[in-house]
């Protein structure tokens, strides 16, 4: 039998930063042929307008698209932009005006390449998921 021997002092704080470093480094894990993403980990980045943010899931080079999630703070407006090729998004929270059509948590819109959206914006804010061409024409 070992005697009792106290831990180093900074043993729970090295524990600690390790387990934030690899749950961090886990937010994005290829396994069997599949990506996972803990999008929970994931930092909201800012979009290219005021009170706008994202999260890229997913980037495919090959094929143009993007995977992203988009928080739209109360109020937000989208800029305007024409569709390089097929957009779809799904309102998970919130509400977003399409084109006079206000979407709420459950719906879908597909969006056809060449179409363009002008005014895309929340009232009381939302989060949806976007799949979108990365060369999409933005208008100021």
């Amino acid at each position: 039998a070992a005697a009792p021997q106290q831990p180093p002092a900074d043993l729970r704080s090295r524990v600690l930063s390790r387990m934030t470093a690899e749950s961090t480094a886990a937010s994005v894990m290829e396994k069997d042929g599949l990506l996972f993403v803990r999008s929970a980990q994931l930092d909201w980045e800012p979009a290219n307008v005021p009170d706008v943010q994202i999260k890229t899931l997913q980037t495919d080079p090959q094929s143009g698209y993007r995977m992203i999630l988009v928080r739209m703070a109360p109020g937000a407006v989208l800029r305007p932009h024409r569709h390089a090729d097929i957009e779809d998004s799904y309102v998970l929270e919130g509400d977003l005006l399409v084109s006079g059509v206000l979407m709420q948590a459950g719906d879908y819109c597909r969006a056809e390449a060449g179409s363009t959206h002008t005014g895309v914006s929340t009232r009381n804010g939302c989060v949806f998921l976007a799949r979108a061409s990365q060369q999409n024409e933005y208008f100021a």
